[in-house]
């Protein structure tokens, strides 16, 4: 199943336009908002501190070593900043999105009629404001469960535990999606995660690795909510 899953995954984005224009406009938004954080980083305090490092040690020799060290710093700063807020920024921007997506790969899979562009954006402005507090709720308790899961991984004999929890809380996060729309309750998604636990571990651990690639995390994302759909969709049909 989780091979089956995957490559359905993929044949979906590749085949189904409209899921693949909802999964790029969240990951333009979240580029476009890099951008501008790195063109503020460069452009503002690289040249002052450049400018203040020329003005008060020197232009060049040592001071010109300070202005390379400077702009070294700034970029690794940058790396790491993307990095780790990456999935919380993006996850944030494209909720709507990824509730549409979700929805709709499953029309695709049960083969039901599915909405036309305009509908879905018609659907998802009329639930952005719920979706995007079920999100910022959902980050909330990820965290969390990640500190927790953080706190297991210092203590070598809870490692192996503390990685399986981190998967099974990454696909809890994609399958919300689904749970959210067939109105399930708490008890009914633990028993959805104990159904297959091993199989949503498998997919955890894939989306961990891909989400921590710098640029395939940008598509990792989108494919990530294809994937869990699809994984409930043949965990559950009718």
């Amino acid at each position: 199943m989780f091979f089956t899953a995957f490559f359905r995954s993929l044949q979906i984005l590749q085949q189904d336009r409209i899921t693949l224009l909802l999964s790029l406009v969240p990951i333009l938004i979240g580029g476009v908002l890099y951008l501008l954080l790195g063109k503020w980083i460069y452009a503002s305090l690289l040249v002052s501190g450049q400018a203040w490092i020329t003005s008060t040690i020197s232009a060049g020799g040592f001071g010109s070593f300070l202005g390379y060290l400077l702009a070294s710093l700034l970029s690794i700063a940058l790396f790491f900043i993307v990095n780790l807020t990456f999935v919380l920024i993006v996850s944030l921007i494209a909720s709507p999105f990824n509730d549409l997506i979700s929805g709709r790969v499953e029309a695709i899979l049960r083969e039901k009629p599915t909405d036309s562009l305009q509908q879905s954006m018609g659907k998802m402005l009329a639930g952005i404001v719920k979706t995007l507090w079920n999100e910022i709720k959902k980050i909330s308790f990820l965290l969390l469960i990640t500190l927790i899961h953080i706190l297991m991984g210092v203590v070598p004999l809870l490692v192996p535990i503390s990685i399986f929890l981190a998967t099974l809380l990454l696909a809890s996060a994609f399958l919300d999606y689904s749970w959210c729309r067939h109105n399930f309750t708490f008890g009914q998604c633990l028993q959805n995660i104990k159904s297959t636990p091993i199989t949503y571990s498998l997919g955890g651990l894939l989306f961990i690795s891909l989400l921590s690639i710098p640029l395939v995390n940008l598509l990792a994302y989108p494919l990530a909510t294809i994937y869990f759909t699809t994984l409930f969709v043949l965990n559950h049909r009718d």
